[in-house]
């Protein structure tokens, strides 16, 4: 598949706000622009799974049988889990085994299969206890089981078809609905006090909540690369949209994006970034401590949100484009095409 720089410039950008909000939380800022930065940059990860929409129509192709869809779970499986089984592996290392906010009574055997197994989205206790910030890819995996369906909506149904998009209705609003007052009131006799917590932020994570952000991918890809606009998609979209805070912003990021891709925006620095962005979204929590190690062990107190910001990003992305791409990212992913091929 031939890169799309705009899109590519478009996962640099997120990958730059989401680098931004983990700063934020481990460095204060000495001109108070995180506090800026604070609400859009909460907003990279919902960017990352746009984009991610656009994606998976743009390579699933225009047929729909068993092959293609084998095809397509080699790939994303080639692309996706060697560098989360190694990420899993070593935070197990850095961090261990004890309590922690996501883990509040430790990391168990439970954890670490779920965890290797992409399963950890199904509980609050693992769904973001070992790998920081692994819910999102939690979420991607749910998603491609479920795309193949997506896919042959729009396969079977052909262009302008409302069909995907009420489906992203129904299961955003019923979502929405069954974790407010069914399944609260069931998970909730399963938890220990001290996980009470977790459940609103696995709400707040699950599928359900962020299958917007793929409707929106779609509608993306029709505009884009179909040159038809689904109107009634859109107003099913844009509706649902019109919910929650959170639709409202991934509302937001569809038009910004829309802008970026129609236009054939690029920006050489985001697109580097953006192409090694899978690789620094699994790196830069590790990062972050590496940095703060190395300042408090030269300086003797943290750095600024500003400076620590720029040497996450710049060291994430150095170890990323010469050190993981070239020896396990790329070869991973050849090895995928070539298996898929070879069928």
């Amino acid at each position: 598949m031939k890169r799309i720089d705009s899109l590519d410039s478009l996962r640099g950008l997120a990958i730059l706000m989401v680098t931004a909000i983990h700063c934020s939380q481990a460095y204060t800022s000495t001109s108070g622009i995180s506090n800026l930065l604070f609400p859009f940059g909460s907003l990279g990860v919902q960017l990352f799974f746009m984009v991610s929409g656009f994606t998976m129509l743009l390579t699933f192709g225009v047929q729909f049988n068993r092959h293609v869809v084998g095809d397509f779970y080699i790939r994303r499986i080639a692309r996706i889990a060697p560098l989360f089984w190694l990420a899993t592996l070593g935070y197990l290392w850095e961090d261990g085994l004890g309590a922690r906010f996501w883990a509040p009574n430790g990391i168990g055997l439970s954890e670490i299969v779920l965890s290797l197994s992409f399963l950890h989205g199904l509980t609050p206790q693992a769904i973001n206890s070992i790998v920081p910030g692994g819910w999102t890819i939690a979420i991607e995996m749910q998603f491609y089981l479920i795309f193949p369906l997506f896919a042959y909506l729009f396969f079977w149904r052909g262009p302008g078809t409302v069909v995907p998009y009420l489906l992203v209705f129904l299961i955003y609003g019923l979502g929405l609905v069954t974790s407010r007052w069914v399944l609260a009131d069931t998970i909730h006799p399963y938890l220990e006090v001290n996980e009470y917590p977790l459940l609103i932020s696995f709400f707040y994570f699950w599928l359900p909540n962020q299958i917007l952000c793929f409707g929106f991918g779609f509608l993306l890809f029709e505009l884009i690369e179909n040159k038809h606009f689904n109107k009634l998609g859109a107003a099913l979209l844009i509706g649902t949209s019109l919910l929650t805070s959170l639709g409202l912003s991934i509302l937001f990021l569809f038009l910004l994006s829309y802008f970026v891709m129609s236009n054939r925006i690029s920006n050489g620095f985001l697109r580097h970034i953006g192409i090694a962005s899978y690789a620094m979204y699994l790196l830069q929590f590790a990062v972050i401590h590496l940095v703060t190690w190395a300042w408090m062990s030269m300086i003797g107190h943290l750095p600024s949100f500003e400076l620590g910001f720029i040497a996450v990003a710049l060291i994430s992305y150095g170890i990323s484009r010469y050190f993981i791409a070239p020896w396990i990212e790329n070869p991973a992913i050849a090895f995928g095409k070539k298996l898929a091929h070879s069928k």
